[in-house]
């Protein structure tokens, strides 16, 4: 092989080699970091340049919130964000306007002081179970063609 075919090779390895370790590493950090439970509260500044989301402000002084205790009270983010599919998205941020009757509780991960969300859980139910029975709830009972009143 010839020096430029070195060169070549390695100009187009190294870059996926740095890819790799970086995947390898937050994979790695993924598994073993340690998961708190945050409940969450409603917030709303809506954006729709970045997508669905469902954007929300941590409780973490809410009785049935974890903290990590190497970090202090003012190092912990205070606001989240977490993305869905799009037709969910709208819905679930009603829900959590509805706050008084439904709880969210995200399990978050620690990088550093950013939080990263594992999982969401609506009343204890993961989200998309919890999203599925409001939607069913909310969608009107269907009526026989011909009944008055009926929107068909």
């Amino acid at each position: 092989m010839t020096r430029t075919r070195i060169l070549y090779l390695a100009a187009l390895l190294l870059p996926l080699l740095f890819l790799g370790l970086q995947c390898a590493y937050l994979f790695y950090v993924r598994t073993t970091a340690p998961v708190y439970s945050v409940v969450l509260k409603a917030y709303d500044p809506r954006d729709y340049v970045y997508g669905r989301f469902m954007q929300y402000r941590y409780d973490w002084d809410h009785a049935e919130s974890q903290k990590p205790a190497n970090i202090e009270k003012h190092d912990l983010p205070e606001t989240g964000r977490f993305y869905l599919p799009e037709h969910a998205a709208l819905d679930l941020q009603d829900m959590l306007r509805e706050q008084e009757k439904t709880k969210f509780v995200a399990y978050v991960s620690f990088m550093g002081k950013k939080a990263i969300i594992r999982d969401l859980h609506v009343d204890g139910k993961k989200w998309q179970d919890a999203w599925t029975e409001w939607r069913n709830r909310q969608a009107p009972p269907p009526c026989a063609a011909g009944t008055p009143g009926c929107a068909h």
